[in-house]
């Protein structure tokens, strides 16, 4: 996890960076010692021939003669020597003439005394050669299967590959020279990948790029074990390293493994820097005094635990300094200590994979429901149907379900004036009574779903009794000539708007004139009656005036009779 910035970090075990590190210098030690001794062997190598050339020269002092030839010499004379050689000119043996017969004295060269001149040999091996000054051809090589030691300038060169092979691919090498010691490998493109350099007051790791340029370096020098501090532009540590003292990081720290701090008190220590492409961040235990803090500013502390913050297992926890601002249970919750919650946002909504309910903790309260049933999307709220009252009906929902008050008062109306319609157009309108289409249908699929064993608790089915309804039809009402008073959904694509149902609290004001005028013309005919009646009673007195009057006559004609 790269860490930008310069950063101070107490570890624990401070010379455990240096153990690695001391402990690749053990390892390039040990490989300087083979190539030691690999060269001390051949320094005895070429001391064994100086001793044989030292014996050639006594030999030659005696003026004895020496022979370099194949096949015994036919004349020689008492200590002459031969040198018996390849058909190419190699010497594989040693021959002394004593007494008459030539004797092997290869095993017994160093008791010879002679002037040998110019020695051309094989290998030479088992050999001591003693001497003050040895010295050797430029650049000897000796090559041991796969280990090449070569001694140049001044410098021991040990390596995996020929090193009078220009290119270095897939070579490893190793240079002890001046008193330091560094180590190369190189990739299959002949560039060095990495490097180690041991001298003696630092040891310097360098990560070279694909075109031989350092890509991160780190120098370890003798300060650091006495003062414990590592500064470095970028530290790669792949596994785990334990230091006591501070690693001052001026660049990146790329972790390949875990830091831990072994001691209670230890931090690390960003000095207001960023901690960026963090795979994940891990918590020891829960507790208030765990998680993650933010210092200055408000104070806040996310962590888990109960909502006391004590050290236990409990909610996901959002504190200002003490005190519990929000919490998300573990059954995922979220619960606020706070009186509102707001979108800051010209919108918003609240969404979830079933019904939502706005609900009250507060005892006996209410509660506001949106989702779907066995008929289709809903709003529901039990107490507001347990909630009572004696005015009228004034709930008013648009085609968009916008809820709103529905008014009457002139306040809310402009332009009012007399209707235009005729009246009696409603009394050719007939009453017709129907079934509830969602309800039949509801009650239908339920049944369908029982009796394909589903189970239905029929005490929360939430469906309108199946009986007949009574009213009148909306697209009757149209039909009459009375439009106005049907109710319409949003326009559509053709300009129009589809009938959706009818102004039932409206559409009886159109019997107001009609019984007005009814109750004129009652009225008139009442007077009327009234006069009749009058005109009866006028005429009924007459009749009876006129029968007394007639009986007074009839009396008078029976007396005249008689």
């Amino acid at each position: 996890m790269p860490l930008l910035g310069s950063v101070d970090i107490p570890f624990t075990n401070t010379g455990q960076i240096a153990n690695n590190a001391v402990e690749k210098a053990d390892t390039a030690t040990k490989t300087a010692n083979t190539a030691n001794t690999e060269a001390t062997n051949a320094l005895k190598t070429a001391q064994d021939a100086a001793t044989t050339a030292t014996n050639a020269l006594s030999s030659a002092n005696k003026k004895s003669t020496n022979y370099y030839q194949p096949a015994p010499p036919t004349t020689p004379k008492e200590n002459d020597l031969w040198f018996k050689t390849t058909l190419s000119g190699i010497t594989t043996n040693l021959y002394q003439y004593v007494n008459g017969a030539w004797v092997e004295s290869f095993k017994t060269l160093s008791a010879i005394s002679a002037d040998l001149g110019t020695v051309t040999a094989g290998d030479i091996t088992g050999v001591n050669i003693s001497g003050s000054t040895l010295k050797v051809a430029n650049a000897p090589i000796w090559n041991n299967g796969t280990t090449f030691v070569q001694m140049k300038n001044g410098e021991i060169f040990v390596t995996d590959k020929n090193p009078d092979i220009v290119s270095r691919a897939n070579a490893d090498d190793l240079h002890i020279t001046d008193g330091s010691i560094w180590m190369v490998g190189y990739d299959a493109n002949d560039i060095g990948k990495y490097e180690l350099d041991l001298a003696p007051k630092y040891i310097l790791l360098t990560e070279l790029n694909k075109d031989g340029s350092i890509s991160r370096q780190t120098n370890i020098r003798a300060e650091f074990f006495e003062n414990p501090k590592i500064t470095t532009n970028d530290l790669n540590v792949n596994g785990t390293s334990r230091l006591n003292g501070i690693v001052n990081v001026g660049g990146s720290l790329i972790v390949d493994g875990p830091i831990l701090m072994l001691s209670s008190y230890s931090n690390v220590d960003l000095n207001n820097n960023q901690l960026i492409n963090v795979d994940r961040l891990t918590f020891a235990d829960p507790g208030g005094n765990e998680g993650i803090e933010w210092l200055g500013g408000n104070g806040w502390k996310i962590f888990e635990s109960p909502d006391d913050a004590s050290n236990n297992p409990g909610s996901m926890q959002f504190f200002t300094g003490s005190t519990r601002r929000a919490s998300i249970g573990v059954t995922g919750n979220i619960y606020t200590t706070g009186t509102r919650f707001q979108i800051q946002n010209s919108g918003g909504s609240f969404t979830s994979d079933g019904s939502t309910t706005l609900d009250s903790q507060v005892a006996n309260s209410g509660s506001l429901s949106v989702g779907k049933d066995e008929t289709g999307p809903r709003i529901w709220s039990k107490a507001a149907y347990d909630r009572t009252y004696s005015a009228t009906a004034n709930c008013y929902v648009t085609a968009q379900g916008t809820f709103g008050r529905a008014t009457s008062a002139a306040k809310y109306k402009i332009q009012i004036e007399d209707s235009a319609v005729d009246p009696y157009k409603i009394l050719n309108l007939n009453p017709k009574t129907w079934y509830d289409k969602a309800a039949t249908e509801a009650y239908a699929d339920t049944l369908t779903a029982e009796q394909a064993g589903a189970i239905v608790d029929w005490d929360e089915v939430d469906i309108p009794a199946i009986s007949r309804v009574p009213g009148l039809i909306a697209e009757d009402v149209i039909e009459a000539g009375l439009p106005e008073y049907a109710a319409y959904g949003e326009f559509g694509e053709n300009g129009k708007r589809e009938v959706e149902g009818l102004m039932y609290d409206r559409l009886w004001t159109l019997l107001l004139p009609i019984v007005r005028e009814h109750k004129e013309e009652i009225t008139l005919l009442k007077n009327e009656i009234t006069q009749a009646e009058e005109k009866i009673t006028t005429q009924q007195q007459t009749i009876e005036n006129m029968a007394a009057l007639m009986a007074k006559m009839e009396q008078r004609i029976t007396a005249l009779e008689n």
